[in-house]
C-alpha cells in the first residue's frame, strides 16, 4: 500500500482550467432575440419565453461547471498538503 496519495497538480491544473473555459462560455452564453414585433402570433411570444429560459439554464450551468472546478482543485490542493503533511510526519 502507498504512503503517498500522490496528487497530479499539473494534471488537476490543466482541467480545471480546461472546465473553467468551458463553463465560462455557458455562463456567458447569450443571443439576441430577433424579436417579431409586427406578429400577433402567440407561438412567436412562447418561443422567445422558451428560449430566454433555455439561455437562463445555460448560464447557471455554465455558474454550477465553474463551481466545480474550483472545489476539484481546492480538494486536490487539500491532499497535496495531507500528503505533503503525512511524508514530513514519515521522515521525521
Amino acid at each position: 500500500m502507498s504512503s503517498r496519495i500522490n496528487v497530479n497538480m499539473e494534471a488537476v491544473n490543466l482541467h480545471t482550467t480546461n472546465i473553467g473555459n468551458a463553463a465560462g462560455g455557458l455562463s456567458s452564453f447569450s443571443h439576441s432575440l430577433n424579436e417579431d414585433n409586427w406578429s400577433t402570433i402567440t407561438a412567436n411570444s412562447k418561443g422567445q419565453e422558451s428560449f430566454a429560459e433555455f439561455i437562463n439554464v445555460m448560464r447557471v450551468f455554465g455558474e454550477a461547471l465553474n463551481s466545480s472546478a474550483d472545489q476539484i482543485g481546492s480538494i486536490a490542493e487539500g491532499f497535496a498538503a495531507i500528503d505533503q503533511s503525512a511524508q514530513s510526519s514519515f521522515m521525521a
